[in-house]
């Protein structure tokens, strides 16, 4: 689990260390338990990722890196919706 935001951090730096943060979910043996968790109390949900899973604040979507949606598994795509 790692934190949403840091204090000064700028767009780019948040979605690169989301990103790399992700990739490092996907070789970790709790990653299922992880996902679990999250799922099973959305009352103690929490922002940043979580079992390979990068979660914005409540209707703060744009503050999620471009291609991940709040909830969703990290996308590496770069398709753009207007």
């Amino acid at each position: 689990m790692f934190d949403n935001d840091l204090d000064g951090e700028n767009v780019t730096a948040k979605r690169q260390r989301h990103q790399a943060v992700v990739q490092i979910c996907q070789a970790c043996p709790a990653l299922e338990a992880c996902r679990a968790w999250s799922a099973v109390e959305p009352m103690w949900r929490v922002n940043g990722v979580v079992g390979g899973e990068i979660r914005a604040p409540a209707g703060s979507e744009a503050s999620a890196p471009r291609g991940v949606t709040k909830g969703i598994r990290a996308n590496t795509s770069t398709r753009r919706t207007t």
